[in-house]
């Protein structure tokens, strides 16, 4: 099975898809064979496309919904389950942005702003989803969600209790649904450039790489082939799991 050939008549959802991670897992996804249903809230997405890609740029069709509003969640898989007859793969990667506050500065509508993006915002696409890949026979449920749990970044509370609960349900989806053959599983992202500037401000760009083992940043194509690989039947038999991919920013 070619790398072009991966996700052949496979149906991916990427919330989140008009910025740097989400329009580079939709590009990759088209070009291993999918069919790729780019949600975004208020932005649409734009993608450059090559001569050679009009192929590809005919697979893609953008559908505007706030994943935060239960209805409108539920009625964009209403409309894409008739309209595709199924959908494979689920990427959660609608992002409420960097915060910049600690358990002193932080307010409880700063975490809920997080909260309602990250978590409620997934959680609404996985309850909708979840009937149409049992139905299916089974499905993929990817998270994007981030090293920062790990690194224990100062001064960004609310992001990481947002992702830090989109790591736990993602566990209990791949605990409660494996008897269906759908699989969850997190990404997470170390620094991406330029996507993950806002993320540590205090530091230089050379002073992240100087960082990270491998001697470099991560670019949101490093991503996209994660999640290609998540999304694909060669990670079948994987579930339950989170995978950091930061150049081995961890062992540093």
């Amino acid at each position: 099975m070619g790398s072009t050939s991966l996700l052949e008549d496979k149906v991916v959802l990427i919330t989140g898809s008009s910025g740097l991670l989400g329009s580079a897992m939709a590009k990759r996804f088209l070009k291993s064979g999918a069919t790729v249903i780019a949600n975004y809230s208020q932005t649409p997405p734009e993608y450059r496309w090559e001569s050679s890609e009009k192929l590809e740029c005919a697979r893609i069709v953008s559908y505007c919904a706030d994943v935060t509003v239960e209805t409108e969640v539920e009625k964009m898989i209403k409309e894409l389950s008739a309209q595709f007859g199924k959908i494979d793969v689920l990427v959660n990667n609608a992002f409420s942005g960097f915060s910049s506050d600690n358990a002193y500065t932080a307010t409880w509508p700063d975490v809920e702003r997080a909260m309602s993006v990250m978590v409620h915002g997934a959680l609404n696409c996985v309850r909708s989803v979840i009937p149409v890949m049992k139905s299916n026979r089974g499905g993929k449920i990817i998270n994007i969600g981030s090293t920062s749990l790990w690194e224990l970044n100062s001064d960004h509370l609310s992001y990481m209790m947002a992702k830090g609960s989109l790591s736990a349900m993602s566990r209990s989806v791949a605990r409660d649904f494996a008897e269906y053959n759908i699989t969850s599983n997190v990404i997470s992202p170390g620094l991406v450039w330029p996507h993950s500037r806002k993320r540590q401000p205090k530091y230089t760009r050379s002073e992240h790489v100087k960082r990270t083992p491998l001697g470099r940043l991560a670019t949101p194509l490093d991503i996209a082939n994660v999640a290609l690989f998540m999304a694909s039947p060669l990670s079948d038999f994987i579930t339950g799991v989170e995978l950091p991919v930061c150049g081995g920013l961890l062992m540093s």
